[in-house]
């Protein structure tokens, strides 16, 4: 006998005193490894740009990681993806609703996985900024369809926990972008965006094994029985034009935003918190610490079969080749026409090849006792940026850590506690424990482990609850306007949460102005915490959910 994709509630009433994945049929368990895989690219994809945007952006620009095009090109960039995940679900998900959860599913990941793998093409930066827009029409297309799917084809009594686990996959997502940052070079940026190609033979699994959704065809058989076949772009007027439904959209789309925006605006800062940190941290030190401390920035430059007795120098020489000088400072090329950022870089790198020649001296002259003259050098040192990859890589490590641990525990402990508990008890458990943590972590990092321990208690609340949103959205709709209501709580809320992002520039810089760069940041990220206060007032409006049956 053939298993069938949604066919399971007979098992589930003779499984009900059970544990949650009893009567879970082999092929349910593939809808979840599939979506899950799918989802797991989908983030991936993302978060690979946030490893590899500040290489890409100053290389593509021919300007210092410094430069503060740079940072504006990056915001573009995020301003782009946030856009295109709004447009690209809404899309995706009125066109599940229309030809089926399948193969919309195939064309989401062909998008995300192509454009992509176009990075690797890119002439200009505008060019990146066009291609994070579709990417992320793909990654928003992906989760809304996947999410839908879960819920449609595992029982009740296992839906929440299904939709928790697919969820939570995308940590497995943000670790293998934080470990392709850490294993390939940031320079190799071009390659890292290839390698986001791979998630295209997905299709071919997907076109192999999966089935459509039984309660999809179900309700288009029931539409094509009136006579009165809606056309794709009717779902959203259908989703918004009904009270109940529209209702429900906008709660979702409120939590989403506070949830996404926070995200961005609170959790995305974690790395550069942990940069402050180690800065602040550097500054203390002194004598043979501070030396130590050194001497590990400069091992960052320095392959490990190099002479260790002139680090300095072997040092200057990697700087000087990044920049397109010779070891005495001059043009690779001297008939080479460059821009005047371009100039700017290696005026900055000649000062930092100027510098480790002379600590070179020093510590020769000394025999590398620390001293005072050395000490000056070893502080010009850090402040001249030359620390910038040993802190980078501290920070990545802090990134993964905390993904790995509390964000990845935070994800895996809602579904049970909503099973539970209920699916609004759990949201304001985590509201409430983001509002508690984010600011406290902010306020009161001060060590580089410090940091990294409450980065993942913060994790747990502020990345957990993102689970939610995967048992929850398409819980609030019927079938045949799911993957529409669900794709717009979740994707129109990337849209309000690049507002919250625009917010969030405008406190930095309010904040910086008037107590400086680290307790600017420490600030901003405090005050935008506030919005896990409105989540728990929104939730008081929020329907219940828990041991429902899905409407129709």
């Amino acid at each position: 006998m053939t298993e069938s994709p949604g066919s399971d509630d007979l098992a589930e009433t003779s499984t009900s005193e059970g544990p949650w994945y009893a009567g879970v049929t082999r092929y349910q368990w593939l809808v979840l490894t599939i979506a899950s895989a799918g989802w797991v690219f989908d983030v991936f994809e993302g978060q690979l740009f946030a490893v590899y945007k500040t290489p890409a952006m100053a290389d593509i620009l021919q300007v210092a990681e410094t430069d503060p095009l740079v940072d504006q090109f990056s915001n573009y960039a995020l301003a782009a993806f946030m856009i295109g995940g709004a447009f690209g679900g809404l899309v995706f998900g009125m066109l599940a609703d229309r030809i089926g959860r399948r193969r919309s599913m195939i064309y989401s990941i062909l998008v995300y996985s192509f454009f992509t793998g176009m990075h690797y093409f890119a002439t200009s930066a505008w060019v990146i900024v066009g291609l994070r827009f579709f990417v992320a029409m793909g990654v928003g297309g992906e989760w809304a369809i996947a999410a839908a799917l879960v819920s449609e084809v595992f029982p009740k009594r296992a839906r929440a926990i299904a939709g928790g686990i697919f969820h939570a996959s995308s940590v497995l997502g943000a670790v293998l972008a934080s470990l392709c940052g850490m294993f390939l070079a940031l320079s190799n940026w071009r390659i890292a965006f290839l390698i986001g190609l791979v998630p295209a033979l997905l299709i071919l699994w997907i076109r192999s094994s999966l089935k459509e959704s039984e309660r999809w065809e179900e309700s288009q058989a029931a539409t094509d029985s009136t006579d009165k076949k809606p056309g794709m772009m009717s779902a959203l007027p259908a989703l918004l034009g009904d009270r109940r439904w529209a209702g429900r959209a906008f709660l979702g789309l409120s939590l989403a935003s506070i949830g996404m925006g926070t995200y961005w605006g609170v959790y995305a800062w974690g790395p550069e918190l942990a940069t402050d940190v180690q800065k602040r941290e550097a500054a203390t030190l002194s004598g043979l610490e501070l030396q130590t401390h050194v001497h590990d920035v400069i091992a960052e430059y320095v392959p490990p079969s190099d002479n260790k007795l002139m680090v300095f120098l072997v040092a200057a020489d990697e700087i000087a080749l990044n920049a397109g000088l010779d070891d005495q400072g001059e043009p690779l090329n001297s008939e080479e026409s460059v821009s005047d950022r371009v100039l700017e870089k290696r005026d900055v790198a000649r000062h930092q090849i100027a510098l480790l020649g002379e600590t070179q001296k020093l510590e020769s002259s000394s025999n590398g006792t620390p001293n005072q003259q050395l000490t000056v050098k070893y502080r010009e040192i850090l402040e001249s940026g030359i620390a910038r990859r040993l802190y980078s890589r501290n920070s990545n490590f802090a990134y993964l850590i905390m993904n790995f641990t509390g964000g990845l525990l935070g994800l895996l402990a809602f579904a049970p506690l909503a099973s539970i508990a209920g699916r609004r008890p759990a949201f304001a458990f985590y509201h409430l424990g983001a509002l508690i943590m984010a600011p406290a972590t902010f306020y009161f990092a001060s060590s580089l482990n410090q940091t990294i321990i409450l980065l993942s208690v913060m994790a747990f609340f502020v990345v957990g609850m993102h689970a939610g949103y995967a048992i929850y959205f398409p819980e609030l709709f019927p079938t045949r306007l799911r993957a529409t209501g669900a794709s717009f709580c979740f994707n129109v809320g990337r849209l309000v949460a690049a507002s919250i992002l625009i917010g969030r520039v405008y406190l930095r810089e309010s904040f910086t102005a008037t107590y400086g760069a680290s307790l600017g940041l420490r600030y901003a990220v405090a005050t935008l915490a506030l919005l896990f206060a409105v989540g728990l007032v929104l939730l008081i409006f929020a329907p219940e959910t828990n041991k429902q049956e899905l409407p129709e």
